[in-house]
């Protein structure tokens, strides 16, 4: 990249996109950039992507092409949009929305415990975002506060990233209990990694939007910090479902978390009853009184299926979606995955999954033949 100590300093790709050297977020695979799409004026964010260091990796390489396919056939005013993918010879750029306002979890950092009222705000969004993803017949499998973006600096709107770990219920295998995610979001069935049994990842999904919710309103995990303490008590905790509820909350909301942190998967609340609980209906919040409309889910105009099951471009030739992977480390969007069978779940290697679809960068690189 020309001139980087110059952080005004861009380089220009396919004669559209206008990348600045300025690093906004940074993981093992890569960095992401402000950028500026030249036939619109918009903002972006560019996540750069090391292309030899991804094809080196397999598994890498296999939560890339999830995270294009899943997220592209996703299109919620709560998930980040990908907008582009554009292969040189050297990087991958992912041409990502742009949301200014952080993380989630450096909100909770700066600021300690938020209102009920303003938690709801946010949780409301949360469960929004994931009934629409399993309506989708897809389960993210790594919800955390650091995949929870704020769209601007003061904004209450949330977008959720980081698809690497989902799955496609539809069109792929059940979920198996290998141990992916982050272990302080990690339900008891995912964390046991009992071997190739299936699990219900939707299940799981909630788990996780049950201690997004805990975290918020206490500022604290409600099983512990694998970074804090050691693992094998955090470990313990979740399998046994052993946690206290924090003073001072509602008997309404400390129900519902009662509710969703159960370590029985066919005994937690699934999304319809948090959905119907009334600690989530009772009070008006942000610019509605209830859940915001879920949209129908609908393919994109211009995509279809491939025999693979991935969402394919008849307009571009490849795959399209993606995401900003939000882990710890990364400021606004963009960081890397936790690693699978890694206890230490805040930035990691991508999870080993299934099998790769090895027409992949042919299918990136046809996309930005268009450009040319």
């Amino acid at each position: 990249m020309d001139g980087e100590s110059d952080p005004t300093a861009f380089y220009t790709l396919n004669q559209r996109y206008r990348c600045f050297n300025m690093i906004i977020g940074s993981g093992q695979s890569g960095t992401v950039h402000p950028g500026l799409d030249m036939h619109t004026g918009e903002q972006i964010a560019i996540k750069v992507l090391d292309r030899a260091h991804i094809e080196a990796d397999p598994a890498r390489r296999e939560a890339l092409r999830r995270e294009i396919t899943v997220t592209m056939r996703l299109q919620h005013e709560n998930i980040i949009k990908l907008k582009d993918v554009v292969v040189d010879e050297t990087h991958i750029h992912l041409i990502l929305e742009l949301a200014q306002g952080g993380e989630m979890f450096q909100q909770v950092q700066a600021r300690g415990a938020l209102s009920e009222e303003e938690a709801r705000i946010y949780f409301s969004q949360l469960i929004s975002c994931v009934d629409y993803c399993h309506s989708a017949s897809v389960c993210h499998r790594d919800l955390k506060l650091e995949n929870v973006l704020l769209a601007a600096q003061g904004s209450q709107v949330i977008k959720v990233t980081d698809f690497g770990f989902s799955k496609d219920f539809l069109n792929e295998s059940l979920p198996k209990t290998k141990r992916v995610g982050t272990l302080a979001y990690m339900a008891p069935e995912v964390a046991l990694d009992s071997g190739d049994c299936t699990y219900d990842g939707k299940a799981a999904d909630i788990w996780a939007c049950g201690v997004i919710l805990y975290t918020l309103v206490a500022a604290q995990y409600p099983f512990g910090d694998e970074i804090k303490e050691k693992p094998a008590t955090v470990y313990q905790r979740i399998v046994t479902g052993t946690f206290t509820l924090p003073p001072g909350l509602s008997e309404s909301l400390n129900d519902l978390l009662r509710k969703i942190l159960v370590p029985d998967p066919e005994e937690r609340a699934t999304v319809e009853m948090v959905k119907s609980h009334h600690w989530f209906t009772g009070h008006v919040f942000g610019s509605h009184s209830a859940v915001p409309d879920i949209p129908e889910f609908q393919w994109p105009a211009g995509f279809s299926m491939d025999e693979h099951g991935s969402a394919m471009s008849t307009e571009h030739g490849g795959p399209g979606g993606g995401m900003f992977a939000g882990s710890s480390g990364m400021c606004g969007p963009g960081a890397e995955m936790s690693a699978a069978h890694e206890d230490h779940g805040m930035g990691g290697d991508f999870a080993a999954a299934a099998e790769i679809d090895h027409g992949f960068y042919d299918d990136c690189t046809a996309m930005d033949d268009q450009f040319v």
